[in-house]
């Protein structure tokens, strides 16, 4: 997503960034979900702060951001269909189709 210089790939502003975000009362469930889990922030504070903070970071590059809500019943189930790990690559293909859903209308429970 970042270039080698930490540069999003599109400057252009027509890209849009979707971002995994989650619920305060669901952070301890996606915590326990996800495989790589254990490299979360200890508690949704901190996991916020670093959010806002990649937030800003291409919203100061000029690229538009979505926050994707992540339930964590839906993302497991969403993964099992696409098989998809529940891990940093499931989230990024997760939050990106949801974007893309999003956009054109479409049912967040629908397969792309």
């Amino acid at each position: 997503m970042i270039d080698a210089d930490g540069n999003p790939p599109d400057q252009s502003g027509d890209r849009v960034v979707p971002l995994a975000w989650y619920a305060p009362e669901t952070y301890e469930a996606i915590k326990a979900l996800m495989t790589d889990g254990p490299s979360f922030a200890a508690t949704y504070g901190q996991w916020e702060a670093q959010a806002r903070q990649v937030e800003a970071f291409f919203v100061a590059k000029g690229v538009s951001t979505v926050r994707v809500l992540v339930d964590p019943r839906e993302f497991a189930a969403w993964c099992a269909v696409h098989h998809q790990g529940l891990d940093v690559k499931g989230r990024l293909a997760y939050s990106e189709w949801a974007a893309r859903s999003r956009r054109s209308g479409a049912s967040l429970t629908r397969s792309p």
